[in-house]
């Protein structure tokens, strides 16, 4: 399934929900017998608005993984999975609880969306293609202080935006943009975490750079159409170079 590839891909997820304290789980007291009946828990019960806007602005698969983190080991207590429901386990048409989680995060995702402003889900939908196409080269970016390496991830989605543009499907505003907008940072003379900038594999897409990156660097990517706003909880999370952090296998 998609969401155990995205696992492997964020190594440590980027915090997206906050699960319910026990108090708030045990208080409910019921336990859905369908994928259905787990998402309207999760939606109308277990989630904040906050929740809910951020998981929306997010794309599918790596919202999705994300979610894991949080609420995974929640959900399927809560849900007693563990505990042989069968009834939910045969609705996600599996029978390991894991998989059946992540069957309930996909279609809550999915159905965020159909109560959420039709032209936003399109405006989003757009934006995530856009994200998903553009390739960053990453080589190098350990030399770099992070509003630097921020600066060249621009530089590579604006030379890449105009080829792109034209693939998009036909309900895609011609004024769709990527632009990054940083809030509350970085401060320009901090360094980044970017161990992994020698590693050879570049380029990847910027939806799974920032998959690698944000987290690592205090910092959380929203889709808020034209722009992709990055919204740093630490300003300067790296003072100085982190040296426990270097690339493992810098160029000779």
């Amino acid at each position: 399934m998609m969401y155990r590839s995205l696992l492997r891909l964020l190594p440590v997820a980027i915090p997206l929900l906050v699960a319910p304290t026990p108090s708030h789980a045990q208080a409910d007291s019921s336990i859905p017998h369908t994928v259905d009946d787990a998402v309207r828990i999760l939606r109308t019960r277990w989630l904040a608005p906050t929740d809910v806007d951020r998981f929306l602005r997010t794309p599918k698969g790596i919202a999705t993984a994300e979610m894991h983190f949080p609420f995974g080991m929640q959900v399927r207590n809560e849900f007693r999975l563990w505990q042989g429901n069968a009834a939910l386990l045969r609705s996600c048409g599996v029978s390991e609880p894991e998989e059946c989680s992540g069957i309930i995060f996909d279609r809550l995702w999915e159905t965020l969306r159909t109560f959420a402003d039709s032209g936003l889900v399109r405006a989003l939908d757009c934006q995530f293609k856009l994200s998903e196409g553009v390739q960053i080269r990453y080589a190098g970016f350990y030399r770099l202080r992070l509003a630097e390496i921020l600066d060249s991830v621009q530089a590579q989605i604006d030379r890449q935006l105009p080829r792109l543009r034209s693939t998009l499907p036909a309900s895609c505003s011609v004024a769709v943009g990527l632009q990054l907008r940083r809030q509350a940072g970085p401060n320009p003379a901090c360094w980044a975490r970017i161990e992994f900038s020698e590693d050879g594999r570049d380029p990847v897409s910027l939806e799974g750079f920032l998959g690698w990156f944000a987290w690592r660097n205090a910092f959380t990517p929203v889709h808020t159409p034209p722009y992709l706003e990055l919204r740093f909880n630490d300003p300067c999370a790296w003072p100085s170079q982190p040296p426990q952090f270097q690339p493992t296998r810098p160029p000779g």
